[in-house]
């Protein structure tokens, strides 16, 4: 769904950023900016990330759950099940599961790690702020640090890290 606006962006995006979906937001942090770490993001497109990136990943836990559960089922009607063998079918379950949830994982890495930081960008922070959430023994402060970053609205115009992420008017409002 495309719309018009009179919004000239400052930087080289063809895309009006008013009216945008959130799967939109999604699939421009996801595919465009997959490994960009510079500029900013506001926090329809953090949070847009973060929500369609977790539900991927619960759906992959979900199908791989309901065809472990009719495996099992299906094993268990047959009759040839013995506790070796049932076992062998969760083990093997289970290593399957965890090489089902790597791979979403690794592929939504880089981009998470990039808008992260293009949020603090937008919050006029340094994204070495980021490190807060894998220092031990900080990281739970550091991450409801973070937390707290990304919540905050974006810094109003240009800033050092680019033009504002927000689409404004003349008075200084939001677009949308």
């Amino acid at each position: 769904m495309e719309t018009e606006c009179d919004y000239k962006c400052e930087s080289n995006d063809t895309e009006c950023p008013v009216g945008r979906s959130a799967w939109q937001y999604f699939t421009t942090a996801l595919c465009k900016n997959y490994c960009n770490f510079s500029g900013r993001a506001r926090r329809k497109e953090y949070w847009f990330f973060v929500l369609f990136s977790t539900l991927i990943q619960l759906g992959i836990a979900f199908a791989f759950l309901l065809l472990f559960v009719a495996l099992i089922l299906f094993l268990a009607s047959s009759g040839e099940m013995d506790e070796s063998f049932v076992d062998n079918v969760t083990m093997t379950g289970m290593i399957i599961f965890n090489i089902l949830m790597w791979i979403p994982g690794l592929a939504f890495l880089l981009p998470m790690l990039g808008v992260a930081v293009r949020r603090l960008h937008d919050t006029n922070r340094s994204g070495w702020w980021l490190l807060l959430a894998f220092i031990p023994c900080v990281n739970i402060i550091g991450t409801i640090v973070l937390l707290v970053f990304y919540c905050q609205e974006g810094t109003i115009g240009p800033s050092e890290y680019g033009p504002d992420s927000i689409p404004r008017d003349d008075k200084g409002l939001p677009l949308d």
